[in-house]
């Protein structure tokens, strides 16, 4: 007989799984998993966000997300240029057009459409959920998806400090530098806990006449209150300097692509803006999956802009509120969750275009424009997620608009001349979707949708006439469009996330800008006829070893 001599065991090469965080999104305002929504949506975490970044602007967390552009001009006068499936792209010379932007639940957007990320601080952010596609069935006034930003107000211990310092200098004039500090204090109180945030950018642009200084203190406290969570916002924005370098003609970019037109020199364009938050949240989730969430919110806004053509001075204040009620119900076999809910702003602005004193930076007593506006929308909506089996969730969904607008002309006295431009316009629209999602295994969904849009113009765009009159322009109308959608999503191994899509949308009375010889650095707004986007969407995540990913 033999002995048996044990062999040594040949180790094991195989690399370790790598498992891909499971996918949550608020973005569909239901708590519908990812694998039952028929639409596009993808997270953004943190490390994408903030990682080796210098967290100047959304471009720098938005990149890799197909059918998003964001164009950052590093003109901090004029915000980034941010569009989703071509929503927006035609319009925005500031600010952002046709999508929705929210930051912890509160509106970024207001009710005529024009978005502002003043009170953003891409380094306090924790993730990004982007919406592509027809959104106003759910938010309403906007054609291009939704961009919500999200905090993470929780506290490792009781007290905890960080500080994050970056600097650089620009690449072809190394005199010219910028550099960014932030720190967080995160804390514990009782229950509850948040944090205090703050940061400052200083900016000395490659161009003449590109300078900024942006400061941002953003606040987040929550706390159990019997069933329901209390989460408080408060942010201020204060950007005193944020010089406007305008745009240079070809002649302009071969003599020298630093320089700034004589112009804006001349009138030193920019803006010297502070901005103003609150916002309250209450929420509550039931056993059975239910969940009522009621926010109530308001903004100021002082702007000093000067622009080449007049000095604007604006004062803005805005409100509103958003409720939103999830039940599940039974129809027979089938499991059905139903969610209402009602959104309400108020936006008031009070505007002044003074004149200059001469060739000069300084703001004249006399005025172009002297007017109170107003803006009222309200939005109730209802969207229903039917379970034809546990593979198939059907998806469709309502939203009745409302939008007035209201001038008061202040430009007195009245001529015939200068006649009283004051009046209104209201626009609505009912617009509505229908999608379906398919589980085609634990790891893909495959889903269609087809909805419609609708998109108001902006108090900025109704206001700029062609014509130099004040009130609103009679002729710009609302744009509406049909979307239809089909996509796929899904998991390789753990290892990898995927999404396919192809899209279409029919666009009727686009909003687009144009010129006129006799204001070159204005722009003005008139609807084209129709218009159709078109596009294909593919967009992979491999994660190589825990913590590296792309």
């Amino acid at each position: 007989m033999g002995t048996a001599i044990p062999c040594p065991q040949e180790p094991d090469t195989t690399p370790p799984k790598v498992v891909l965080p499971p996918i949550t999104v608020s973005a569909t305002r239901s708590t519908l998993p990812l694998s039952k929504t028929p639409h596009a949506v993808q997270l953004v975490d943190k490390t994408q966000i903030s990682g080796a970044k210098p967290t100047w602007g959304l471009d720098e967390a938005l990149s890799n997300v197909p059918g998003v552009f964001v164009a950052n001009r590093y003109n901090f006068s004029l915000d980034q240029r941010i569009t989703i499936r071509g929503a927006g792209l035609l319009r925005n010379n500031f600010g952002v057009r046709g999508i929705k932007i929210f930051l912890d639940g509160i509106p970024q957007t207001l009710p005529d459409g024009q978005g502002q990320l003043t009170n953003l601080d891409l380094g306090a952010a924790d993730h990004i959920e982007v919406l592509r596609g027809s959104s106003s069935a759910l938010f309403g006034n906007a054609s291009g998806g939704v961009v919500s930003i999200w905090t993470d107000p929780t506290s490792p211990g009781r007290l905890d400090e960080a500080v994050r310092v970056v600097a650089g200098r620009a690449e072809r004039n190394s005199g010219r530098a910028w550099s960014k500090w932030q720190t967080t204090t995160r804390f514990r109180a009782g229950t509850g806990s948040g944090f205090v945030n703050v940061s400052r950018l200083g900016y000395e642009g490659e161009r003449d006449h590109s300078g900024a200084d942006l400061r941002n203190l953003n606040t987040r406290f929550q706390v159990p209150v019997g069933s329901w969570t209390l989460s408080t916002l408060a942010d201020v924005g204060d950007d005193p300097r944020a010089d406007n370098p305008g745009a240079l003609t070809l002649a302009e970019l071969h003599a020298n692509r630093d320089s700034a037109p004589a112009i804006n020199l001349q009138r030193d364009a920019g803006k010297d803006v502070t901005q103003g938050q609150l916002g309250v949240t209450m929420r509550r989730s039931t056993a059975d999956g239910g969940e009522t969430a009621a926010t109530v919110f308001g903004l100021t806004r002082s702007l000093k802009n000067p622009q080449t053509f007049a000095y604007i001075d604006l004062s803005r204040i805005a409100y509103g509120t958003r409720v939103t009620v999830t039940r599940p119900v039974r129809l027979g076999r089938l499991a059905h969750r139903l969610t209402a809910g009602l959104d309400v702003q108020r936006q008031a602005d009070d505007r002044v275009n003074y004149n200059y004193v001469g060739a000069t930076a300084q703001r004249d007593t006399s005025r172009q424009l002297d007017q109170l506006e107003h803006v009222t929308e309200i939005g109730p909506f209802v969207q229903s997620a039917l379970e034809l089996s546990p593979k198939v969730t059907v998806t469709g969904g309502l939203r009745y608009d409302w939008v007035r607008f209201t001038v008061q002309d202040r430009l007195t006295p009245f001529t015939v001349a200068n006649p009283d431009d004051s009046g209104r316009r209201l626009m609505a629209a009912l617009s509505g979707s229908l999608g379906v999602a398919v589980a085609a295994s634990d790891a893909v969904t495959v889903y269609a949708s087809v909805g419609s849009s609708f998109e108001t113009p902006t108090t900025t765009e109704l206001t700029n006439r062609p014509d130099t009159a004040g009130g609103f322009n009679p002729t710009l109308q609302p744009q509406h469009a049909l979307n239809y959608e089909m996509g796929a999503r899904g998991s390789l191994d753990g290892r990898m996330s995927w999404s396919a899509a192809v899209y279409q949308a029919d666009v009727t009375d686009e909003l687009i800008s144009y010129g006129v010889p006799t204001s070159p650095q204005r722009r003005f707004f008139r609807n084209a006829g129709s218009a159709r986007h078109r596009g294909v969407e593919l967009g992979a995540e491999v994660a190589l070893i825990p913590g590296v990913s792309v």
